[in-house]
């Protein structure tokens, strides 16, 4: 299950878009968390979404971040949004992603509503429509309590869009700047999606048993 602080603000967002929380489908670490009990500690939530719906949706997305006191990560270009958590150092951050077919020519983005994007997902079409509805509760950062559904990425397309993930990190499509950050990346996340191979083994033991075999 989602942990807090996250979850808190999970229901603050889907409170404040009601019918259009439907076409947000969790992927990513979060969504490992509703099948595995040891999966990987992360603070972000990453949002598959359902481009067609939220582009006729009327429900205007960026005044709803905006409201919930979200802004956008001025390097990402409107695919992350960031809101800091009061009492405390943490800041709750939320990334949205579409199938890569909805792309923008040359460029990594899809458009989805004036003011936000999303990143183009190789699989993303797989993780929107293997999805099934989570309830999820709790209380709102007002302390007010409510219950909901959220859609979360069933296990298997989850892996096949993070293997789809890992070969291109891997892969290093973003050039050779990043080279070294992706490639340990791919290997952290592989060891972090493998509890077979990686029973008995630390991290640095896994990373050497991947570049081996690569």
């Amino acid at each position: 299950m989602m942990p807090e602080p996250q979850r808190t603000h999970v229901l603050e967002l889907l409170a404040a878009l009601g019918p259009a929380a439907d076409d947000f489908v969790v992927a990513g670490a979060q969504a490992m968390k509703f099948a595995v009990a040891e999966a990987r500690a992360t603070k972000d939530v990453d949002f598959v979404l359902n481009v067609l719906a939220l582009r006729d949706q009327p429900l205007s997305l960026a005044d709803t971040l905006a409201k919930l006191g979200y802004a956008p990560v001025p390097e990402s270009r409107n695919f992350q949004f960031v809101k800091p958590i009061p009492h405390s150092k943490e800041t709750m951050r939320i990334e949205f992603m579409a199938p890569e077919e909805f792309k923008r020519h040359n460029d990594i983005r899809v458009d989805i509503q004036r003011g936000v994007h999303a990143r183009a997902c190789a699989g993303g079409s797989i993780a929107v429509e293997q999805s099934d509805p989570r309830t999820i509760s709790g209380n709102r950062p007002d302390g007010t309590t409510f219950a909901g559904q959220i859609r979360v990425t069933r296990p298997h397309a989850l892996v096949m869009l993070k293997l789809l993930a890992l070969v291109d990190r891997y892969n290093n499509i973003r050039g050779p700047k990043e080279a070294r950050h992706d490639r340990e990346e791919a290997q952290t996340h592989a060891f972090c999606r493998d509890p077979a191979s990686r029973r008995g083994h630390s991290l640095v033991q896994y990373r050497l048993r991947f570049a081996i075999s690569a």
